[in-house]
């Protein structure tokens, strides 16, 4: 598979979606990232059986989506994948169907029902503001980030750390002083629709944050694979994996962003949070108002 020339084509598809020609460059390389995993663990072969083999139905849909993006935009890949795009696309498709009866039911499968932490619960572990003195570990950051604002996608995997004014791209947090910080997201799943997003971190949180920076004065990026400071995770998969065993060994359960994106939802749906807070929940999350009401689970 010569990626290199998958790369290139995909940067210069002139092929119309719709009211647009070609592909982002932020959709570029989400795809090249989700074929390179793909790709480092079967061939053209067993394509098909990986793509299945995803037990999560949003993780699957993503990988479906790359390889039929990049079937679409690069005439190397979609001759490499040739003998297997129809019966790839003919699951793709059923894939969508199930997955939007699925949002229509509101219930849980038994999987989520293993996983399931309600969100009180999920509040009741996240880290008090830190004492003078206090040293905050990077599991407790990442708690934090994910309960003290409405929780993302794995769009922190390299959450680079820059101080107000300065910017940078992709996503990265601005610090302006101990107590004011913001975190600019805009390479996420659902930038071409939203844009950039800017999101205000309360006060408890930058000082959780503040605390554990004093350990790391010269950290280049919130968050990094274990036994390095300086380097960030090099996917938002390989950043999954440690959010997953994070959460494990914190609430015993195999909690994932799916169920803890859901469980905020639910929760927000229960305490009866005013429409204008709803909306901004959802817009932080890269989602509309109406997918957040397909993400309550009862």
């Amino acid at each position: 598979m010569n990626f290199e020339t998958i790369k290139t084509e995909l940067a210069g598809s002139k092929v119309q979606s719709g009211k647009y020609i070609g592909i982002s460059e932020t959709t570029q390389k989400k795809y090249l990232q989700k074929l390179n995993y793909l790709f480092d663990r079967t061939n053209v072969d067993g394509l098909l059986d990986l793509l299945n083999s995803f037990d999560n139905i949003n993780s699957r849909i993503t990988y479906f989506t790359a390889v039929i993006g990049a079937n679409k935009h690069s005439p190397t890949f979609s001759r490499a994948i040739e003998s297997h795009f129809k019966s790839i696309n003919e699951a793709y498709m059923e894939l969508l169907t199930s997955n939007k009866e699925n949002l229509k039911t509101e219930v849980k499968s038994e999987r989520e029902k293993a996983a399931w932490v309600d969100w009180k619960n999920i509040l009741a572990e996240t880290p008090k503001a830190p004492k003078a003195g206090d040293s905050m570990t990077q599991e407790q950051v990442l708690l934090a980030i994910y309960t003290l604002i409405p929780p993302v996608r794995l769009d922190y995997h390299a959450l680079s750390i820059v101080q107000y004014p300065a910017t940078t791209q992709g996503n990265y947090l601005q610090i302006q002083n101990k107590n004011k910080m913001s975190l600019i997201l805009t390479e996420y799943k659902t930038s071409e629709t939203y844009g950039a997003t800017t999101i205000a971190l309360p006060v408890r949180l930058c000082k959780i944050i503040n605390s554990y920076l004093e350990s790391f004065p010269k950290k280049k990026f919130l968050f990094s694979p274990k036994g390095s400071i300086d380097k960030s995770f090099k996917s938002a998969e390989s950043f999954g994996a440690y959010l997953r065993d994070t959460l494990k060994t914190i609430f015993e359960k195999p909690l994932t962003i799916d169920i803890l994106r859901h469980s905020y939802i639910t929760w927000l749906k229960r305490n009866d949070v005013s429409l204008s807070k709803k909306k901004k929940s959802a817009k932080i999350m890269g989602h509309s108002l109406e997918m957040q009401e397909a993400y309550v689970k009862e």
